[in-house]
């Protein structure tokens, strides 16, 4: 009898606990992609345009980063944003989602 309500009540609540996993996701996603165009509206202010091959330029003059800078990718481009100063930390480079890999921190 009380396996059988265990069950009942593990049917019920492990899909909703799932769906609540799922939104937790989805907002941490919506944040991330909030925060990455706040940084490129301040690169553009900062910069007077949005991430390009110039831009890259003057950044390494500026921040005498070591780095090679380029416009070729997103992931470039996002470089700029890290290097420039204006993105603190990759973490919004990323999501939540299954399969996805984990940014390093670096």
């Amino acid at each position: 009898m009380l396996a059988g309500v265990l069950c009942v009540v593990l049917v019920v609540t492990v899909p909703a606990i799932i769906r609540e996993k799922e939104k937790a996701r989805l907002a941490s996603s919506v944040s991330n992609l909030r925060q990455i165009g706040m940084c490129l509206f301040e690169f553009d202010v900062e910069y007077g345009r949005l991430p390009d091959r110039d831009t890259a330029e003057e950044i390494k003059r500026v921040t005498g980063s070591p780095l090679t800078l380029s416009d070729s990718t997103s992931n470039d481009v996002f470089v700029q944003l890290l290097v420039s100063g204006i993105a603190r930390s990759e973490q919004i480079f990323s999501t939540c989602t299954r399969g996805t890999i984990k940014p390093d921190g670096i």
